[in-house]
Formats: structure tokens, sequence, C-alpha cells
């Protein structure tokens, strides 16, 4: 995965792209064992400098334990455009990083995530990747590079920004993982490149009124990307 970001004046956006690979490799919540690539383009009114920084967020790999010390974000920030050394309960309380990385999951030091008060907001481009029903398009997925995406970055300027109340910060993570972990409700083979639904894996769900029980578990997965099919049981 790379993950390009641009700075314009004192403000920050930042754009995530695929990289090209396998057709069966997943366009929406990839995860895999590789490095993720982040380009730092620092531009300021009277300076422009560019780093490439490798970041490996592998995390230990995919179904590292929690005890696995390796099995952590990886922190970074924008200030020093550097890593920072940081366990995640150490980073739940610390200024010092903007954005983490941790195979597929990314998190900003704000809301839920962090007491910093980082914001984000999605600026709608590389919409070609999405047909009109929302759905992925493979052979984007497939071809796409930061060089191909490189237009779509450079496009973004101080306009883009949008009024301070359209950012958001980071909430809750839904009741119902979708990860890639063996918590969730589907599993990624790094050998194959298939996802496939983890059909051991139950949820029991309580209505708002609390008169009423369902359990739930995903079956299968379609080949259609972004849909599943499920069985209810009452």
């Amino acid at each position: 995965m790379n993950v390009f970001f641009k700075m314009l004046s004192v403000l920050i956006v930042f754009s995530v792209i695929g990289c090209g690979g396998s057709k069966d490799s997943p366009p929406k919540n990839t995860v895999d064992d590789t490095e993720d690539v982040v380009d730092t383009d620092n531009t300021t009114s009277d300076t422009e400098t560019a780093t490439e920084i490798t970041i490996d967020a592998t995390a230990g790999g995919l179904g590292a334990p929690k005890s696995n010390p390796l099995n952590k974000h990886t922190y970074f920030s924008f200030e020093s455009g550097a890593v920072v050394e940081l366990t995640d309960d150490e980073a739940a309380t610390s200024n010092a990083w903007d954005i983490a990385f941790k195979r597929s999951a990314i998190k900003l030091n704000g809301g839920i995530s962090g007491s910093k008060g980082v914001t984000g907001y999605y600026v709608k481009n590389n919409t070609e990747a999405y047909n009109a029903e929302g759905d992925a398009v493979v052979s984007w997925f497939d071809t796409a590079t930061k060089e191909t995406e490189l237009e779509d970055l450079n496009s973004i300027t101080e306009a883009d920004i949008p009024a301070d109340s359209e950012f958001t910060a980071d909430s809750l993570v839904k009741a119902i993982k979708g990860d890639g972990s063996t918590d969730g409700w589907w599993l990624y083979d790094p050998a194959t490149h298939l996802v496939s639904a983890n059909a051991t894996k139950y949820w029991v769900i309580k209505t708002s009124e609390g008169t009423s029980y369902a359990k739930v578990k995903i079956d299968s997965l379609t080949k259609k990307i972004g849909r599943a099919s499920c069985r209810e049981r009452v």
C-alpha cells in the first residue's frame, strides 16, 4: 500500500491508493504483510522538499498474538517527518504522532484514537476507482501506482480544504469487525491473496428495545467486491 502526503502551508491532506497486484487481491480492506511506503511532499511558502520514508506496518504479521511486541501500530509525525517509537498504550496519551498504520488499519491522533485532536477529510478524488453503485473497479486497483495517481494527488490545493466543521475525528470501531483478523467476519490468505468468510464466528445482536435477539454469521462472499451474503437465525 502506498500512502502519499502533501502539506499545503500548515494544512495536511492525504490520499491512499492501492498498489498493483494480483487480480485476487481485495481492493477494499487490503491486508498483507508488505511494507507501507510514505512519500512526504512538505511544501511551505518559500521552500519545497520531498522525502520518501519506508514504514514497516506489518505489526508482526497477520495473526500475530497480542503478546508479540511488534503487534502494534507504527506511529508517524508530520512535524518531524519520522516514525515515533511508541507502544499503543503510550500513544493513547501522546501528542508526538499524527497518523498511525497497522496492516490495513489507519488511525489519526484524535477522537477515540488519541488526545491530539487530529481530524481528517475525504477529498473524493480517485472517483474512477468506483462505479456508480459504489463498487470497486478491480482493473483500477490492479494497475494503480504512485506514478499513475500522482496527478490526482497534485491536483489537491488549498481551495479543496473545507470548513473546519467538515473534518471528522476517529470514532469507535464497529461491533462486528471487518479487519481481516481471526476475530472479524472475513479472513485474508497472504499466500493466495484470497478473501474468505470467517464462518466460524458468530455474533449475538440485541435490538434497541431489548426485546429480541438474533444470531448472525457470514457464510460466504460473492465474487462482486464489497458484497457479502449472510444467514440470520432468530
